[in-house]
């Protein structure tokens, strides 16, 4: 007798035990209805799809940054044989941190005048900066520049330093920019021997040798704080003995 009782009351508990989570997740549903709707409707396909497209433009942009540091970084033609180009592994993990450490927001709908008299060796830059959302417009010459930036507002210029036979134009550049008041960061990108440090005392933003850094440079100049602190240095005379 005891032992069909405790039979019973086994079976009864197996019983309850598989209608308790059905019931359970039941409640879960209906309590929770009202939030999974929201979240839902805000999840909506236009979001979705902005997902997607800014995955695909970092896809794209890390790729162009790792080919162009692959080919050299800037003034391509001037790399030596006996130079160290960077591992296909390490480019490509260096190009991934970049991509994923800057938003695309950062630098979406910025306007760069590229000044490069031969910009076909900048066009994995270019390509990465595009998929970051940034317009470009190239001038090969410093009457170019001047000229493009009388008729159109940008937020930044790159340039490289020697263009012919002129070793210094970056610098002639730079300096013609100053009594026009264009108070634009200016970047130099260069292979070229370069002291970093008489560039910015000169009145660059910076210098960069290859596109990583150079995408770096740029999200940190497009910024106000950095922009600020940087007009200000660019705005005190040039004094070749001061350091700044």
């Amino acid at each position: 007798m005891v032992e069909n009782i405790a039979k019973i009351i086994e079976a009864l508990a197996k019983l309850i035990s598989a209608f308790a989570w059905p019931a359970v997740g039941a409640y879960l549903i209906w309590r929770f209805t009202p939030t999974i709707k929201d979240f839902l409707s805000n999840l909506s396909e236009g979001s979705l799809k902005a997902f997607g497209v800014e995955a695909s433009a970092k896809r794209a942009a890390s790729e162009a940054i790792a080919k162009a540091d692959l080919g050299g970084g800037a003034d391509k033609t001037k790399l030596k044989p006996s130079e160290e180009r960077p591992s296909v592994e390490s480019a490509i993990r260096l190009a991934e941190l970049v991509t994923d450490a800057i938003p695309r927001r950062e630098l979406q709908g910025k306007r760069v005048l590229w000044v490069d008299d031969r910009p076909d060796g900048n066009r994995y830059e270019m390509l990465a900066l595009a998929e970051f959302g940034v317009a470009i417009t190239i001038a090969r010459s410093t009457e170019d520049a001047l000229k493009l930036l009388s008729e159109a507002p940008f937020d930044l210029i790159i340039s490289d330093m020697k263009r012919g036979d002129d070793e210094e134009a970056g610098y002639d550049f730079l300096a013609k920019l100053l009594p026009l008041h264009i108070n634009l960061p200016v970047i130099f990108y260069t292979r070229s021997k370069l002291d970093e440090t008489i560039a910015r005392q000169r009145g660059a933003f910076g210098v960069a040798t290859k596109a990583s850094d150079l995408i770096i440079l740029i999200t940190s100049a497009v910024s106000r704080r950095s922009f600020d602190s940087y007009w200000k240095r660019r705005s005190r005379p040039f004094d070749q003995g001061n350091l700044f």
